[in-house]
């Protein structure tokens, strides 16, 4: 039988790392290309997804060639990102402005706003804290670097941006919908938007906080598990990236997640550190 591969890509805040997989798991070719990171306001940081897409199309071409196989051998591919990041879409898959990155701070007046209550918790009002938690798990940080806060800054301050926009992606998301024209996005990336119902026989987004902050439900994707399948590629795609047409596209899921579960750190109170463009100390708790 001949050999057959899984395509990956990381679509880091620095850059995508690509890395083609044997089915025992054994790496075969890697590559990595960078790209820019905008500062075009105090507090504000942007990316161009085009340029996220350029870099899955090249790396993805780099590695074909690079490691001479053949591309009817990759059945698979898959992707990750980074997290907490937001792309809004025409129905074309054209973005609509810059991605607001994970790192970007203009929407805490916004935040600040919507947080705000007479008795307070690290900033934010109790009773929407309390909505949050019983919703969510958790809540958003008052700092505005959050997709529900990015969604409410777009409506405000962008509103013909906000009408026009069929989808409001994150960054694998994005590539998803470029390579399988479907709006899907993983249970991890929709539990940190904080607009998503974590209750394990949901998982769908939250009426209550939808209604609360007059966000739109059909501007979201629909939330899928990381390892079903989003789609096959489109032809369209397939030619841009060198591939072969129908190749199953899975959800996949935010770096986060998937560095935990690469570490082995899947059991209760085992710790993972994880150093990047920021870092992070977490552990799976019962």
């Amino acid at each position: 039988m001949a050999n057959q591969y899984i395509l990956t890509h990381d679509l880091g805040t620095s850059g995508d790392k690509a890395v083609l997989f044997d089915l025992e798991m054994n790496v075969i070719h890697h590559e990595k290309i960078t790209y820019p990171i905008h500062y075009p306001e105090e507090g504000w940081v942007e990316q161009e997804p085009e340029d996220f897409w350029n870099a899955v199309k090249n790396s993805t071409k780099k590695i074909i060639s690079k490691a001479k196989i053949n591309k009817e051998d990759i059945i698979a591919i898959s992707f990750s990102c980074q997290m907490n990041c937001t792309i809004p879409i025409n129905q074309e898959g054209k973005p609509l402005m810059r991605c607001i990155s994970w790192l970007d701070a203009r929407a805490s007046i916004v935040t600040r706003k919507f947080t705000k209550g007479l008795i307070k918790i690290a900033g934010f009002g109790l009773r929407k804290l309390l909505m949050f938690i019983k919703v969510t798990g958790g809540a958003p940080g008052v700092n505005g670097k959050d997709p529900i806060s990015h969604i409410i800054w777009i409506k405000e301050h962008e509103p013909e941006i906000y009408k026009k926009t069929f989808k409001f992606l994150s960054v694998k998301d994005f590539i998803i919908y470029r390579c399988t024209k479907n709006a899907v996005t993983s249970r991890d990336l929709g539990h940190t938007s904080w607009m998503m119902d974590s209750n394990p026989e949901k998982f769908v987004w939250s009426d209550k906080i939808l209604k609360k902050f007059e966000i739109d439900m059909e501007k979201l994707p629909e939330i899928r598990r990381s390892v079903e399948k989003a789609g096959g590629l489109t032809k369209d795609a397939a030619e841009l990236l060198g591939l072969v047409e129908g190749i199953p596209v899975f959800v996949g899921s935010g770096d986060l997640t998937s560095a935990a579960i690469g570490s082995g750190a899947i059991l209760d109170n085992q710790p993972i550190i994880c150093l990047g463009t920021s870092d992070w100390v977490a552990a799976h708790t019962s």
